[in-house]
């Protein structure tokens, strides 16, 4: 008796809808069922993906996407850049500048960037007491002092250019009494 009062309800329209289930094998859409006669439910639908494991989205390239196993959607992973990251290097045949470089997507990590010239030899400069050195990569140039130094009583003076340099600073490099203010001379032994 129940169950031809149930076919009733069903002929009726008056379904009971409890389950979900997909509509085909290789598509993720779900529409309600009813469980006494298996008729679809059309007034609701869901999509349920399965997701599978995140991989990588194309070669050379680090983001990553999941794929759904039925249907073959795909969505991006939040947060799954990983970079596969190789030794330090230089960034270009020109720069002084090291990096690691992801060996997928060529990313550079400027968190572990510095800067190595690989200078030549000291050559002296067209002024005086100055020497220059070039980057053999960058060609970026480094200058240096080179005084000839001549001890005074209390400092030294450069042969070559004059320049003083006082062994205590305030003090005049010659006699040892207050100095000029920003000089390293006082005003008896200008």
């Amino acid at each position: 008796m129940l169950t031809y009062l149930a076919k009733i309800a069903c002929v009726l329209g008056l379904h009971r809808y409890r389950e979900w289930t997909y509509v085909a094998p290789t598509v993720c859409e779900q529409l309600p069922v009813c469980e006494r006669c298996g008729h679809f439910g059309s007034e609701k639908n869901r999509t349920v993906h399965v997701w599978g494991n995140p991989v990588y989205s194309a070669e050379g390239v680090c983001e990553k996407i999941e794929a759904c196993l039925r249907c073959r959607a795909t969505k991006p992973v939040v947060l799954a850049i990983v970079h596969v990251l190789g030794e330090s290097a230089y960034i270009s045949s020109d720069s002084c500048v090291m990096a690691r470089t992801c060996n997928r997507c060529r990313w550079i990590d400027l968190e572990s960037a510095a800067t190595y010239h690989v200078f030549g030899e000291w050559v002296d400069a067209a002024d005086i007491c100055h020497q220059l050195r070039n980057c053999r990569r960058c060609g970026g140039q480094e200058k240096q002092d080179c005084h000839d130094w001549l001890s005074k009583p209390y400092g030294s003076i450069c042969s070559q250019c004059h320049t003083t340099k006082p062994t205590r600073p305030g003090l005049c490099y010659q006699c040892g009494r207050r100095a000029i203010p920003g000089d390293n001379v006082c005003y008896s032994c200008i």
